[in-house]
């Protein structure tokens, strides 16, 4: 099962459109076209296969880098 998984997250940083979501295809489009505005953090966890820490940790790590492109201050 390891391997599985570990070979699905490799899919999931590699393709822009694959997500863990099988009723719709794993396709990060559909999943986007069916919930137009959003899904909370548990299920984005789901579907990136990711643990609630790490999704923190690459979410703040996109708002830095987001700042830093407008030169804001960030925390």
């Amino acid at each position: 099962m390891k391997n599985n998984k570990d070979s699905l997250k490799n899919k999931i940083k590699k393709d822009d459109d694959f997500i863990y979501c099988p009723r719709l295809s794993n396709s990060l489009k559909k999943f986007v076209e069916k919930h137009p505005d959003g899904v909370d953090e548990d299920r984005i966890c789901k579907v990136l296969l990711m643990e609630r820490e790490e999704l923190d940790r690459v979410f703040n790590n996109a708002l830095k880098k987001i700042r830093d492109y407008m030169g804001l201050k960030g925390e």
